[in-house]
């Protein structure tokens, strides 16, 4: 248990951390083809490569290989680090909808 004012302190650091800079969030979308960003933002989403590949008009091997090629380019293991990533730029924020 932590008290309000050391919890709202830990909260304002958090919100100030450095990946969630306008830089961070450039730098991701710098990475990846403007087409091939919308995919880690409908990761983030928590959609399947079934549901993004139909929301894109792709076919699921496609987006299979664009999700495995994004990983390295994010700098992440998975989808669940690559969602993290997407969120900590500030590119995708709870409850704002996307595509």
């Amino acid at each position: 248990m932590l008290a309000p004012s050391v919890t709202r302190r830990l909260l304002e650091r958090m919100s100030e951390d450095s990946t969630q800079s306008p830089d961070y969030a450039d730098r991701i979308r710098n990475l990846l083809s403007a087409r091939k960003a919308d995919v880690p933002l409908l990761v983030a989403r928590g959609l399947s490569n079934a549901e993004i590949s139909a929301k894109l008009h792709l076919a699921e091997t496609t987006m299979k290989s664009h999700v495995q090629n994004m990983l390295p380019k994010l700098g992440v293991r998975d989808r669940l680090q690559a969602a993290v990533a997407v969120y900590d730029s500030g590119l995708v924020r709870p409850g704002r909808r996307l595509l």
